[in-house]
C-alpha cells in the first residue's frame, strides 16, 4: 500500500504544483460544487420523473434506474467503504490549504465520481450520445477533486468503478424485471 499512497500524494502535490491557477480554481470548484451531495444527479433523476413518458420512451423507468444506480453507490461508498478503509482526505495528510470547505468524511472512495458514473453508465445505456457529454463531464468532475486536494487518483478510480459497477447491476436488474423495454 506504501507505493500507493506515494503515488497518490505525489500527483496531488504534482496537480497543485502545476496546474493550479485562479482560472482552474474557479471552474473546478464550481463542478465540484455541482456534485455536492449527489444534487445534480438528484435534480437529473426528479427532471426524468417529471417528463414522464415521451418521446417513445419512459422517463420515469430511467429516473427509477438512476435513482437505484445512485442509492445503490452511496450506500456502498458511505455506509461500507469510507468507513471500513478510513482514508485521510490529502488536505488533512499533506497539510495543504484548500478553497473549498473542509469535509468531515473520508477520502476513499469519491463520492462524487461514484455519483457521476453511475449517472453516466445509466444515461449511456438510455441514450448514447448524451452518454458520451455525461461520461466527460463525470471524468472531469473526478479531475476536480483530485484538483482541489480533497481526493487521491486512486479514490476517484475507484469511485468511478463502484458507481460504474452499481449502475450495471441496476441496469441488470431493471431488464430482467422489465423496467427497462430496449
Amino acid at each position: 500500500m506504501k507505493p500507493i499512497q506515494q503515488y497518490d500524494e505525489a500527483v496531488v502535490l504534482w496537480v497543485r504544483e502545476y496546474l493550479s491557477c485562479p482560472l482552474l480554481d474557479m471552474i473546478m470548484k464550481a463542478i465540484s460544487f455541482l456534485g455536492n451531495h449527489g444534487m445534480i444527479w438528484i435534480i437529473l433523476t426528479i427532471l426524468f420523473f417529471i417528463i414522464g413518458k415521451r418521446e417513445k420512451r419512459n422517463w420515469r423507468n430511467w429516473a427509477v434506474v438512476l435513482g437505484g444506480s445512485l442509492v445503490l453507490s452511496a450506500c456502498i461508498t458511505n455506509i461500507f467503504l469510507k468507513p471500513f478503509i478510513a482514508r485521510i482526505r490529502p488536505y488533512d495528510k499533506l497539510y495543504l490549504d484548500i478553497i473549498v470547505p473542509a469535509l468531515s468524511d473520508f477520502s476513499f472512495p469519491s463520492g462524487h465520481t461514484t455519483a457521476a458514473f453511475a449517472s453516466a453508465v445509466v444515461i449511456w445505456n438510455m441514450d448514447k450520445k448524451w452518454g458520451k457529454v455525461i461520461f466527460l463531464f463525470a471524468a472531469i468532475m473526478a479531475f476536480s477533486r483530485i484538483y482541489l486536494s480533497v481526493h487521491y487518483p486512486t479514490d476517484v478510480i475507484v469511485g468511478a468503478l463502484v458507481g460504474s459497477l452499481s449502475a450495471g447491476v441496476i441496469l441488470y436488474i431493471a431488464e430482467k424485471t422489465k423496467i427497462i423495454l430496449k
